[in-house]
Parts: C-alpha cells; sequence; structure tokens
C-alpha cells in the first residue's frame, strides 16, 4: 500500500502464508489499521468498503496532503499479488488527489485508475482490459462479503435487515452454483427482446466518421509501436547492466559461490519454464486429437449390455443358419430321417419351424466378433488417454512446484547478499534488484503496449468490414429468432433442474452448518436455514423445535460455521469432480478483520482451533488482547506469517503498547517524529 489511509508512505509487502502453516496474523491497535487493510482488498478489488470503513471517499493519507504543496497531486495506490489457476496476477488500483489551499484538504483528480496484468506459464506478460470481468469470474462482487468480512458486524448473516437478507440469498445461490441457472431462465426469456432492440439500431454506417476513426486509431498504434520500440531499447540497457552486476558480484571473492549458485537457479528455472510450455502443448494435442475417445464409454457399455442380452437369450452364438432349417423344411425330411411333411407330422414341421426365430444371427454374430474386438481398442485407447492426462498433470505440477523451489531459494539469496555487512556486496545486490524491477516494469509496460496495439487493430478490422457486415443484417435477424425460440423451449427443463439443484445442496450446506457448528459450540442449539437462505438457531427441548435469540457470540460462530460449510461443500464436489457450475470456493482465501471480539474464552478457543481449515489461506488481524490466551495458544503451531501494525502518535505522553510474538516483544505504538500520525507495518514472524 501507498499513502492509503493511515499508512504513510509504500508500506512493507505483506506476504501471505499457505501450507500446513496457512495463518498469517496481522497485530494492531484499536485505530492502527487493522479495518484499513481489510478495505484495501474490497477497495482495490470491487471498488467497495465495509460499513466499519468511515468516510470512505477520504482514501489518501492526510500526513501525505499536509506535506504536499498547494496544488500538488498526491498518490494513493494498493497493488495486490496472486495467483490463480497457474497464471500470476498484478492488481493495482491508483487514486490521486489535489492539495488545496486548506491544510490537509484535497479533492479527487478524474476516477481511480485499476491495472490488471498477468503472466502464464511462458512469463510473458499480459494486460488485461475487462478487470471486472476477470476478477468477476475468481470470486464475484456479491460473494467477497463472505470472505473479506468484519468479525464485529459478521453476525449479519444471521440477523439480516430484509435488503440484507436478500443480498445474502443471492450471493448464497451464486456461491453454490444455483445462480447460473437461474440467471440462464433470466437472461433466455429476455434475449427476443434484447436482440430485438439491438436489431432495430441497426443502420447504414457513417462512413465520414468511420474514417475519421479509422486515421485516429491509425495515429494511436503508430505512437504505440515507437514506444514499445523504446522500450525494447531499454530492455537491452537493462538486461547488459544485469549482466554486468552478476558478472562483478561472481568476482568478488566472499559471494562467488553464491552468485554462481544463482545462476545455476536462473537457469534451471528457465529450462522448468521451457518444460511446462512444452507440457501445455502436449496437453492440448492430447485432448485435441484423443479427447473425444471419453465420450465413447457410454456407447461401449450400451454395446456390451446389448450382446450380453442376446447371449443370455440364447440368440448368440447364432448355432443354426436360417437357410439351413429352410432346407430342411423345404425338403420334408429331418437330419433324422423323421418326415416333416405338414400331412404327415404337423407337430415335428411345427416344431422344426419354431428354429426359425432363433436362427439367422450368424451375420449378427460375426459382427459382434468383428466390434468386439474394436469397442476394446477403443476402451484401451481411453485408458491410455486417462493416464497420459494424469502424467502431463503431473508433470506440470512438478515442474510448477520446482519453479516455486526455485524463486524461494533466489530471493532467499537476494536477501542474504541485501544484508550483507560488505556495503559492496549489498549495494551491487540492492542495484542488481533495481535493474530487475527496471526489466520487469519494461516488460510489463511492453505487453501493455503491444494489447493496446492488438485492440486497435482489431477495430480497424471491424471498420473495414461494417459495411459488409450491414448487408448480412436481415439473416442475423432470423437466425437470432431461431436462437430466441430454442431458448424458450429450454426454460421449463432449466427450471427444473434448478429446483432439483437447490434442493439438494441446501440439504448438504445444512447438514454440514450442523456438523461444524456442534464441534465448536456448546449450547444444545441446532442451526437451520431460512427459505432465504438466513441462519438460525432451534431449541426442541420439550416439543416442536423453535427459534432461539442467539447471543452475538452464537451469532458469529453460527456465520462462520455457514462461510467453513460452503467452502467445505464446494470441496468435496471438487473432489469428486462434481465441479459446481459456479466459481470454485475451495481456493478462496478468507481475510478477518477482529473475529474474535465478541467471544468469550470457550468459543475463542474453539473458532481458532477450527479457523485454519476454514480455506487454504486465512488471514487475521487482531488487537493484542483479542489475540492473547486462547487464541494465541490454538493458532500457535498454524502461524505462517506475523506483522504489527506500528502506530506512531504525535502526542508527547504517548502510552506505549507491547505484543510478544514469538518470544520477541515489539512496540504498538511509538511516538511520531513529527507532527503528524502515521502506521507502518512491519514483519515480525514467518514460517
Amino acid at each position: 500500500m501507498h499513502n492509503f489511509r493511515q499508512f504513510l508512505g509504500t508500506t512493507t509487502e505483506i506476504r501471505f502464508a499457505s501450507g500446513k502453516k496457512n495463518v498469517t496474523a496481522i497485530f494492531g491497535t484499536n485505530g492502527a489499521g487493522k479495518t484499513a487493510i481489510l478495505n484495501a482488498f474490497t477497495w482495490t478489488l470491487y471498488d467497495s468498503t465495509t460499513r466499519g470503513f468511515l468516510f470512505p471517499e477520504q482514501i489518501t493519507n492526510k500526513a501525505a496532503l499536509r506535506q504536499a504543496k498547494p496544488g500538488d497531486i498526491v498518490e494513493s495506490w494498493v497493488e495486490i499479488k496472486f495467483d490463480h489457476l497457474g497464471n500470476k496476477y498484478v492488481l493495482r488500483k491508483t487514486h490521486r488527489a489535489i492539495r488545496t489551499k486548506n491544510e490537509g484538504e484535497a479533492v479527487s483528480q478524474d476516477n481511480d485508475v485499476k491495472t490488471l496484468q498477468w503472466a502464464g506459464e511462458d512469463g510473458q506478460w499480459r494486460t488485461e482490459n475487462s478487470i471486472a470481468d476477470v476478477i468477476g469470474r475468481m470470486l464475484p462482487v456479491d460473494l467477497h462479503t463472505y470472505f473479506f468480512f468484519d468479525g464485529e458486524r459478521i453476525e449479519r448473516l444471521v440477523q439480516p435487515t430484509k435488503e440484507e437478507q436478500a443480498d445474502i440469498a443471492n450471493a448464497t445461490r451464486k456461491l453454490m452454483g444455483i445462480e447460473v441457472l437461474e440467471r440462464a431462465s433470466r437472461h433466455l426469456g429476455s434475449s427476443k427482446k434484447t436482440l430485438e432492440k439491438e436489431l432495430e439500431a441497426i443502420g447504414d454506417p457513417e462512413t465520414v466518421k468511420l474514417l475519421q476513426e479509422k486515421t485516429e486509431i491509425e495515429l494511436v498504434i503508430h505512437g504505440q509501436n515507437v514506444r514499445v520500440a523504446e522500450l525494447s531499447r531499454n530492455l537491452g540497457g537493462h538486461r547488459a547492466r544485469r549482466e554486468e552486476l552478476e558478472k562483478r558480484l561472481r568476482e568478488l571473492h566472499e559471494v562467488r559461490s553464491i552468485q554462481e549458485r544463482r545462476d545455476q537457479l536462473n537457469r534451471d528455472r528457465e529450462a522448468r519454464k521451457t518444460a511446462l510450455i512444452q507440457t501445455g502443448q502436449d496437453l492440448s494435442n492430447l485432448v485435441s486429437s484423443r479427447g473425444y475417445s471419453v465420450f465413447i464409454e457410454p456407447a461401449s457399455v450400451s454395446y456390451r449390455n446389448l450382446i450380453e442380452g442376446l447371449r443370455q437369450r440364447g440368440e448368440l452364438p447364432a448355432g443354426i443358419k436360417r437357410q439351413f432349417v429352410d432346407d430342411l423344411l423345404s425338403a420334408g425330411n429331418c437330419i433324422c430321417a423323421r418326415s416333416l411333411k405338414e400331412d404327415v407330422a404337423p407337430e415335428a414341421r411345427s416344431a422344426v419351424e419354431l428354429w426359425k426365430s432363433r436362427a439367422g444371427l450368424a451375420d449378427v454374430e460375426e459382427k459382434a466378433q468383428r466390434m468386439g474386438g474394436e469397442v476394446k481398442q477403443l476402451e484401451i485407447g481411453i485408458e491410455e488417454f486417462w493416464k497420459l492426462l494424469h502424467q502431463y498433470e503431473q508433470r506440470r505440477t512438478a515442474d510448477r512446484k520446482e519453479v516455486a523451489r526455485i524463486e524461494d531459494e533466489l530471493e532467499g539469496i537476494s536477501e542474504k547478499l541485501r544484508n550483507s555487512p560488505k556495503e559492496q556486496v549489498s549495494g551491487l545486490e540492492e542495484e542488481l534488484k533495481k535493474t530487475q524491477r527496471a526489466v520487469e516494469a519494461d516488460v510489463l509496460e511492453q505487453a501493455t503496449c503491444n494489447a493496446t496495439i492488438k485492440q486497435q487493430q482489431h477495430r480497424l478490422t471491424e471498420i473495414e468490414h461494417e459495411i459488409a457486415r450491414h448487408k448480412g443484417n436481415e439473416a442475423r435477424q432470423q437466425l437470432a429468432q431461431r436462437r430466441v425460440n430454442a431458448a424458450y423451449e429450454t426454460l421449463s427443463r432449466i427450471e427444473e433442474s434448478r429446483a432439483r439443484f437447490e434442493t439438494m445442496l441446501k440439504a448438504a450446506l445444512l447438514k454440514k452448518v450442523r456438523r461444524l457448528f456442534d464441534t465448536v459450540s456448546y449450547t444444545p442449539y441446532v442451526p437451520d436455514i431460512t427459505d432465504g437462505y438466513a441462519l438460525r438457531l432451534l431449541e426442541s427441548a420439550g416439543g416442536a423445535p423453535l427459534p432461539v435469540a442467539a447471543s452475538q457470540g452464537e451469532s458469529q460462530i453460527l456465520s462462520l460455521c455457514f462461510i467453513g460449510a460452503m467452502i467445505d461443500l464446494s470441496r468435496e464436489y471438487h473432489a469428486r469432480k462434481e465441479k459446481l457450475p459456479g466459481p470454485d470456493s475451495s481456493i478462496y482465501p478468507l481475510v478477518m478483520d477482529s473475529p474474535f471480539g465478541s467471544l468469550g474464552p470457550t468459543y475463542r478457543h474453539q473458532v481458532a482451533e477450527h479457523i485454519s481449515v476454514l480455506a487454504d489461506q486465512v488471514v487475521v488481524m487482531a488487537t493484542n488482547t483479542q489475540w492473547r490466551g486462547e487464541v494465541e495458544e490454538s493458532l500457535q503451531g498454524r502461524l505462517g506469517n506475523a506483522y504489527i501494525l506500528q502506530y506512531f502518535s504525535p502526542k508527547e505522553s504517548v502510552q506505549k503498547e507491547t505484543i510478544d510474538v514469538g518470544g520477541q516483544t515489539f512496540d504498538l505504538i511509538k511516538q511520531s517524529p513529527g507532527e503528524y500520525e502515521y502506521t507502518q507495518v512491519e514483519e515480525v514472524g514467518h514460517a
């Protein structure tokens, strides 16, 4: 974060723990910035803030504004780096404020700027223009309050207003996948009207306007190409400088072995990344060439059932041919020399005629034998396909893990060199780090320029084909009408599927909520989920279940159980390969501001015991008093990274407050060196 609310300047990068020790703790006094960090997520990802985030329009740090001159622009930004489905993402949102003549006041400049860069396994950075859509596919906006929540206000899941209850119901349906079906029904029902409006708006293109736009686009493309060429030259210089610095480190006797190790790690990383790209191509070729085979399996099973039915009825093997029976009847004699003439032995003739219904399948038997071998080969091919697919996935997973391990070791080497007591070593490493950042920045900007060029070239193509496309309007209208008619036919089936799916998932969700609540709570109450997906507690002693007026602590416990149950339900479906139609919540983090504030000792212990299994990454923000005792003891073996928010107070007689983390004592409140109050982030422990 940079100049964001309480945080003056650029903060230390906060890294979130994962794996077995997946809890990250952030400690701070009241007002130090815990809620600001929670809202740094929601403000950046969703342009949203929580209820506890007062004056949400005041983003820029007050001290930074007071230090600026009237008319100066003061930037505030938050940058979030994360991984998703093998891709790396860097999301940044920037707010600009202009310092006014009145000290400490500001007016916002234009709209906030948001950028999203991402890189796949090939390591090439690209710019994403549809930021809201990309973030929405990972975690939709109306679901984010489940995963970034204010612990002191989480009980709204149990005690919602009518408006909040509607929001909770919609968000829950979306997370469970039901909202996808509901949206399908709504969209299908309105498709005809939408298409008609779109087609009504289609008219002859304004040629002059299109030519002007084309000229402007060509100027933009030219400017971007010039900038790409400049960046290429800059990159060449930066990379040459990087090689020179690495060579100088190599020449220093005391760090030569370390630098040589880093050189080897860099070569290993590039080799692994090349292997990842090759595996991705192999996987794509496998699916495109043999992926069809997995859809043949039901037909294979059906074929085998058909043949087995013929065998059980005695129709296979064929035994005798129909022609043989016809010859016997025509000759009037059986193979045992008995007469088969109608007037002599009618009963014998009828018995032989019955064989005509059983005979005649010799051709079927021949084809069944031939097809049986072909079906067997297809089944073997299916097994080989899954085996190869599994091997490629294992290889890709292993390469990803190795790349991550190498990058961790490289970061450790860099940290060690930067902290070297020898100024020459630390200075070279710091300059090397700056050069690497410059390389990354140029690569990112180059990707942005290339994306702009591609987008503008696409628009050029659209302009050139605008008139030609106009000729196809009538055909497009007919196609749209056929699509709408087909959509209406599916509405009833979608609605039936939605009702069944919702009933099934709601029952599974309630079962998990009750199991979690029974584990955490010592009360005899039983959780229930209403038709509107609101939570409540029931007490069934002595008769029919009746609602219970839940305490704030019980409401908070019940809300946490609800969130944990939804994540667990998604994990189960994911493990069984029954992918939920909604987003994959099995990989979501939980970011919680003061989740223990209203809990008693027993509940604090129980929640802390189970909190680390609710999600793959858990971020807990707490005060000293909220952390001490039961929470600290329960999370001691699961705490990965820890940070403190040091609040600097301008008061002369500031009362100090400390916290013990990992056997060390740290100050939470310090005397400000100037007249301003602000907060800094300091790392105090890591796994």
